[in-house]
């Protein structure tokens, strides 16, 4: 049995696993930071490497914790729901 999904749900569903609010935070905050461990003088090639790392390595840690809990759901059961 086959059942259509359509593209556009499948990318909302992926964007809902990286928690994007969290993600938001998580990266201004450590942009923030590595302004002012600079002492406010900073490149800004240095500052945009900085926002693209941090949210796309927090994007994917949010990710694989969300993907682990289903996976050990599954195998467990619901002990513990943190959605």
């Amino acid at each position: 049995m086959r059942v259509a999904v359509s593209s556009q749900k499948t990318v909302l569903d992926y964007i809902d696993v990286l928690k994007p609010r969290e993600t938001f935070l998580l990266t201004f905050i450590g942009v923030c930071s590595a302004i002012i461990a600079a002492g406010g003088y900073f490149r800004s090639e240095v500052i945009a490497l900085a926002l693209i790392a941090i949210g796309l390595g927090s994007a994917g840690c949010n990710g694989l914790t969300k993907s682990r809990y289903h996976i050990c759901s599954h195998v467990f059961g619901d002990l513990v729901n943190i959605g």
